[in-house]
């Protein structure tokens, strides 16, 4: 989580893109990213992350470091991915904000969580 925070206002936000030399990401990649500066492998794409470590439904259950899923398009489909915070929070990249904290139980997010996936 430390390092997702420590890129806030330093990437730029571009769909489908994956270009870590010049910080360069989409939502997927950006986690890609801070997972692999952790040690840890996960694959490009919200929904392709769906499919690494166990799940978690219920977001009481999230844990810091958590990926956190939403749906941010067709309602019930995968579209964007963050990583738990705690207490609500998630940060993520998106393209209104990049690198930010966002607040999952309230505005845009409350009613887009769909999973979540403990790694």
């Amino acid at each position: 989580m430390k390092t997702a925070l420590s890129y806030q206002g330093k990437v730029k936000y571009r769909y489908g893109t994956r270009d870590p030399q010049h910080l360069i990401f989409d939502c997927s990649s950006f986690t890609q990213f801070v997972f692999s500066k952790n040690g840890i492998s996960i694959p490009w794409g919200a929904n392709a992350q769906t499919r690494v470590g166990t799940p978690v439904k219920d977001k009481a259950h999230l844990q810091k470091g958590d990926l956190v899923m939403f749906s941010v398009g067709t309602p019930g489909r995968i579209s964007h991915v963050g990583i738990y915070l705690g207490n609500g929070k998630f940060v993520g990249n998106s393209p209104s904000r990049g690198v930010a904290i966002y607040d999952m139980n309230t505005g845009y997010w409350k009613n887009r969580y769909i999973t979540g996936r403990h790694l």
